[in-house]
């Protein structure tokens, strides 16, 4: 699988789900959690994710959690 094609299925994740964690990625996707927490970088650097400790959410749910 592409590094593209992977995000975007993490994209798609990310709407069903809310929030996705880098185990259940690294074990969906078979590659190391090194790998997911390096596309998750990535993704947060285009600002398609906003980065949590061991996994992300979409951007747009961090103001939402800003305002507890």
């Amino acid at each position: 699988m592409f590094i593209e094609e992977r995000h975007e299925k993490i994209l798609q994740m990310l709407k069903d789900k809310k929030r996705v964690e880098v185990q259940e990625l690294s074990e969906l996707f078979e590659v190391s959690e090194d790998t997911i927490r390096r596309d998750l970088r990535i993704m947060e650097q285009k600002g398609t994710v906003h980065r949590t400790y061991g996994g992300a959410i979409l951007p747009d749910k961090v103001n939402s959690y800003e305002n507890f």
